[in-house]
C-alpha cells in the first residue's frame, strides 16, 4: 500500500503574521483502504496549537463537500454517529475513528482548522486522504433448495469496488471460466456460477474471493452446498401393524436416505390431515438421513378400510408419498389351551391373553355356563363376588397377559373356565370372551385293606377308589405282576375291589393299584400307609398276617 506524506504550509493568513508563520496540517496516509463492517482511523497531525479554534473533518469538495465531524458542530451541521476523536485529549492531534465502515464511506476527507475569530473560513487544511471501502463478497444462494442433479446458481456481489479480481473456489478447487458469468453494474461486481450438486456435496463448501488493492489481503464469503440442496427419499416405508379395535397403536413412515433432516411429514386419513408428532433421525456417513416419522392413535370402527398416506418433501420441491388401507379387527380374548388336565392336590396355570391393552377395564374369571356359572377370580370382585383363596394372577404386572393359577387343586375345581373383558364404562357387561377352557382334575387312587388282619389261606379284599375321573383304566399288580382278570373285580362308579383268594407267608411284598389315563399312570396304596411319590406313581407296601392254629 502506497503512503503519502504531503505537508501543505498555511496560505490562508490572518492579519496577525506571526500566527500564519510555519503553521500546517498534516493528513500522511494519502490512500486508505478500509473493509465493510469494520474500523479505520484517518490522522490528522497540527503544528501548533495555537491560533485557538476549532478544528473540523469534511467529506467530498466543491458541490459534493459536505460536515463529517467536529467538537462542536455549526449551524445545521451534524456528526456522524460512527464517529470518534482518536485522542483523548486534543492538542495537535485531531484524528478520526470511523466504526462499521460502508461502502457509502469511500471518498476524499479533509482536516481543516478554523480560528475563534473567524469560525466560517478556513484558517488552514490538509492536503486529504482518500479512504476506499471493500464491500465484503456476499454469495447468495436459490430461494429454495434445489434437488441433487439440477442445476444449482450462486450469486457472489461485491459493492464498492471496481477494480477487483473476483474468483471462485469450491472445496479448495478454483471453478473454471466456463461456470462463471461475471457483470459490471456502477461500482460494483457480480458473478454467477451454475453447479450441478451431488450427494456427497452436502459436506461441499463454496467461496466467492476478491481481489482489491492488495492481492496479500482478499476478502472472501464462504457457502455450504448443504444449505441450498436437497435429497428426497425413494418411496416412503409404512410399517402397517395389526390394529384392534380400541387398542392404541403406533403408525411409522421411514424415509431413508434424505437430506436435511427436517423434512415436512404430514400423515392423512382419506382426505383429513393430520400432522405427525414425532421424529427420529438417524444419520448416515454421507450426511443423508434416515428418518422415522411417528403417528400414535386410538383403532376406531370408522378406520376399517380407511386409507392412511403418508407425505414428505421440502418446500418448493414435488413431494413423495405412499398409502396403506388399515385393516381393523375385533378385539380379542384368547384361551388357546383348550383342555388341561391336572392331578388333585396340584398346581395348574389356565392361559388368558387379551388382543390389545385397551379398552381400559376390568378382566374376570368365571366357571360354568348358565345357571352354573360363578364368578371365580377378578382383580376388584363386584358386589357379593368372591375370589378363590387358592387362586392368583400368573404374571406380576396385567398388561395383555391374565393368566391365573390355581394351586391344591380339588377334583370338584373340574369344569368349564371363561376369561372375560369389561369396559370400565359399562362393568357390567361383557365386552369380549373367551372359548373357554376345559380343566379335568384327577383324584390319586386310594387303596384300602380289611379292618383287621386276615388269617393266611383266607380270602383277602383290597379295595382301590379313584374320584373325578370316568374314562380311565385301572391295573393291579402283585410285585410287579399285574393281577389276572380272575383276581380282579371291577365295579360301577369309581371303586374296584381285588380279592385275593389265598394269602400265604409269601405274599408279603408290594400291592399297588396304577390307574392308567391320558395324563401318565397313577399308583396308590392303602389307605393308613405311607405314601412314597414315584413320578405319576404311589406305591404301598403290606405284610400278609400268618397266625398258629
Amino acid at each position: 500500500m502506497q503512503t503519502l506524506s504531503i505537508v501543505l504550509t498555511c496560505l490562508i493568513c490572518l492579519p496577525v503574521a506571526r500566527v500564519c508563520q510555519g503553521f500546517n496540517i498534516s493528513q500522511p496516509q494519502g490512500q486508505v483502504e478500509g473493509v465493510e463492517r469494520s474500523d479505520v482511523t484517518l490522522v490528522c497531525l497540527v503544528s501548533s496549537e495555537t491560533p485557538v479554534g476549532p478544528v473540523r473533518w469534511y467529506k467530498g469538495a466543491g458541490s459534493e463537500r459536505r460536515h463529517f465531524y467536529s467538537g462542536f458542530p455549526k449551524g445545521g451541521d451534524k456528526n456522524d454517529p460512527r464517529v470518534t476523536w482518536t485522542a483523548e485529549y486534543m492538542t495537535v492531534n485531531y484524528s478520526i475513528t470511523i466504526r462499521d465502515l460502508r461502502v457509502s464511506d469511500t471518498g476524499e476527507y479533509y482536516c481543516e482548522k478554523y480560528t475563534k475569530a473567524d469560525e466560517n473560513k478556513p484558517y488552514a487544511s490538509g492536503p486529504g486522504v482518500t479512504l476506499t471501502v471493500r464491500g465484503v463478497p456476499i454469495i447468495t444462494g436459490p430461494a429454495s433448495r434445489v434437488k441433487v442433479g439440477n442445476d444449482l446458481e450462486l450469486t457472489c456481489e461485491v459493492n464498492g469496488v471496481s477494480d477487483i479480481t473476483v474468483k471462485w473456489f469450491k472445496d479448495e478447487q478454483e471453478v473454471t471460466p466456463e461456470h462463471r458469468d461475471t457483470s459490471w453494474g456502477g461500482k460494483s461486481r457480480r458473478s454467477v456460477i451454475r453447479l450441478t450438486p451431488k450427494i456427497q456435496d452436502i459436506k461441499s463448501v463454496v467461496r466467492c474471493q476478491e481481489l482489491g488493492l492488495s492481492a496479500l489481503n482478499p476478502l472472501e464469503d464462504k457457502f455450504h452446498l448443504k444449505d441450498a440442496i436437497a435429497v428426497l427419499p425413494g418411496v416412503p416405508v409404512i410399517e402397517n401393524p395389526k390394529l384392534v379395535l380400541g387398542d392404541s397403536v403406533i403408525m411409522t413412515c421411514k424415509l431413508s436416505g434424505i437430506y436435511p433432516r427436517d423434512i415436512n411429514v404430514t400423515w392423512t386419513w382419506d382426505k383429513t390431515f393430520k400432522s405427525s408428532q414425532s421424529q427420529h433421525a438417524e444419520e448416515h456417513e454421507n450426511g443423508t438421513f434416515t428418518v422415522t416419522s411417528v403417528l400414535s392413535f386410538t383403532v376406531k370402527e370408522d378406520m376399517r378400510g380407511t386409507q392412511l398416506t403418508c407425505q414428505a418433501g421440502y418446500e418448493g420441491l414435488t413431494p413423495v408419498s405412499a398409502t396403506v388401507t388399515l385393516g381393523v379387527r375385533g378385539f380379542i380374548v384368547s384361551q388357546p389351551q383348550g383342555r388341561v388336565e391336572a392331578l388333585e392336590r396340584s398346581n395348574v396355570t389356565l392361559v388368558c391373553v387379551m388382543s390389545s391393552e385397551s379398552p381400559p377395564g376390568p378382566v374376570r374369571w368365571y366357571k360354568g355356563n348358565g345357571s352354573e356359572r360363578t364368578h371365580f377370580c377378578s382383580g376388584a370382585p363386584k358386589g357379593g363376588d368372591k375370589n378363590d383363596s387358592r387362586v392368583t394372577w400368573t404374571a406380576e404386572y396385567m398388561t395383555v397377559n391374565y393368566s391365573i393359577t390355581i394351586r391344591d387343586l380339588r377334583v370338584s375345581d373340574t369344569g368349564e373356565y371363561y376369561c372375560e373383558k369389561y369396559r370400565k364404562k359399562d362393568e357390567n357387561k361383557t365386552y369380549a370372551s373367551g372359548p373357554g377352557v376345559t380343566l379335568t382334575v384327577r383324584g390319586l387312587p386310594i387303596i384300602t385293606g380289611p379292618a383287621s388282619r386276615v388269617k393266611v389261606g383266607n380270602d383277602l379284599e383290597l379295595t382301590c377308589e379313584v374320584n373325578g375321573v370316568s374314562d380311565s383304566t385301572v391295573k393291579w399288580f402283585k410285585d410287579e405282576q399285574e393281577v389276572t382278570p380272575e383276581h380282579r373285580d371291577t365295579s360301577g362308579g369309581r371303586k374296584i375291589n381285588q380279592k385275593c383268594h389265598q394269602t400265604d407267608t409269601k405274599d408279603t411284598g408290594h400291592q399297588v393299584c396304577r390307574l392308567v389315563s391320558g395324563v401318565g399312570t397313577l399308583r396308590s396304596e392303602p389307605s393308613g400307609g405311607q405314601i412314597s411319590l414315584e413320578g405319576h406313581h404311589c406305591s404301598f407296601t403290606w405284610s400278609a398276617s400268618h397266625r398258629e392254629p
